[in-house]
């Protein structure tokens, strides 16, 4: 397999060959949200909160300064429930999983914003994450997310901004020197091949 065979599964040749393309963007930009959208979160809010608009800055600084963690801690706790709410569902029938899981999101989100144990933003930055996770149809791919997800947030939380992009620059560059049964697993796109069909 290829790196790009993981964000097409065989439903999509059901669709239109028009909306293939958009969709299997939808997916790599979700891959992309899933793995550095809270490391870029620890590092904006930590060292670069000068980038952020003024607009924006004031409301997000009231929601910060009612929370005693820092962001590091206060999203370490936010994925790791949300890890653990995940298993757990997946241990109960898919229908009752999905709703325990709901639910306990829904209590978990609001009991830890009502004792201000972590701000509002910070849990709508991790539900953004689990969606974008949770777009992605290969069940194998999803490991490597959470894992790699983890690691860009403790860089993150060290270097900031250049801890995500070493964290970027390492993994694309260990995915360009991977193979699959003697095929570069990058391919298509690295070495570009025009005539290549997906």
């Amino acid at each position: 397999m290829s790196f790009f065979d993981f964000f097409t599964p065989p439903d999509d040749l059901n669709l239109n060959w028009f909306f293939r393309p958009f969709i299997r963007f939808l997916r790599l930009l979700a891959a992309g949200l899933a793995v550095f959208l809270p490391a870029f979160y620890v590092a904006i809010i930590s060292y670069h909160f000068y980038i952020i608009p003024i607009n924006f800055l004031m409301p997000l600084a009231e929601s910060r300064a009612q929370v005693p963690f820092p962001p590091i801690v206060e999203v370490l706790f936010l994925e790791i429930m949300v890890e653990l709410l995940r298993e757990s569902a997946s241990r109960f029938a898919s229908r009752l999983g999905a709703s325990i899981g709901i639910w306990a999101g829904i209590l978990l989100g609001v009991a830890a914003i009502t004792t201000r144990m972590v701000s509002c933003v910070s849990i709508v930055m991790s539900m953004v994450t689990l969606i974008a996770s949770l777009i992605l149809p290969a069940y194998d791919l999803g490991f490597s997310v959470r894992i790699l997800k983890f690691a860009a947030l403790f860089f993150a939380s060290l270097f900031g901004v250049l801890g995500v992009v070493v964290t970027a620059s390492v993994t694309f560059a260990h995915l360009i020197t991977l193979e699959s049964l003697g095929q570069p697993y990058l391919q298509p796109l690295i070495p570009f091949k025009l005539g290549k069909k997906y």
